[in-house]
């Protein structure tokens, strides 16, 4: 009944901790070792994302009771159970009942379907991931990062582009200067 990640190899003969494939696999790997019963998913999803939840044990009953109200009872396959019809906002009920020895043990949980994430509205850089810890201010170390330069850049190019414009107006005027007197004389002489 527990679950066990193995790995068949020593990681410090390894290279998987440089690939891009590690971050994803500690993530996965923290997924599937959560204790039984809890929501696999963050607590606060946007509309009409599914939620999955672990089941071991096959006698267990899930519900989920939508905020409407009503209870919509499912079916774990391969030991997961997942509930789709998140379509309205608010707060879902989540009840398990584990019949055991003739004892009923019910676990509540909650979570919450929200059409405004903070989390999904902030696209600034964040200036530390947090995965690499903290840097001592005091110790005097420079710590590089990954800053937006895009605004100089941005006020180079306009300033390029006005230049750009203005020496095509430039010279424009000049051709239309040149070609006027011309077509003053065509206009009078056929008059």
């Amino acid at each position: 009944g527990q679950r066990v990640v193995l790995l068949t190899f020593d990681t410090h003969d390894s290279d998987i901790g440089l690939s891009t494939a590690w971050p994803i696999f500690l993530v996965n790997t923290l997924g599937w070792m959560q204790p039984i019963g809890a929501v696999d998913q963050v607590t606060e999803i946007n509309p009409g994302e599914p939620v999955s939840f672990n089941s071991t044990a096959q006698n267990e009953e899930i519900s989920v009771q939508p905020p409407e109200g009503g209870a919509v009872v499912l079916k774990p396959t391969s030991g997961v159970a997942s509930f789709t019809e998140t379509g309205r906002t608010g707060i879902y009920t989540v009840n398990r009942k584990l019949t055991a020895n003739g004892k009923t043990t019910t676990l509540t949980e909650t979570f919450v379907v929200n059409l405004y994430s903070s989390l999904s509205s902030f696209i600034r850089p964040l200036d530390d991931l947090g995965l690499q810890g903290t840097v001592n201010a005091a110790s005097g170390a420079n710590a590089k990062s990954d800053r937006e330069f895009w605004q100089p850049i941005a006020l180079i190019a306009l300033v390029l582009l006005m230049v750009e414009w203005w020496i095509f107006y430039q010279a424009n005027r000049r051709r239309q200067k040149k070609v006027a007197p011309n077509s003053s004389k065509i206009k009078t002489a056929r008059n």
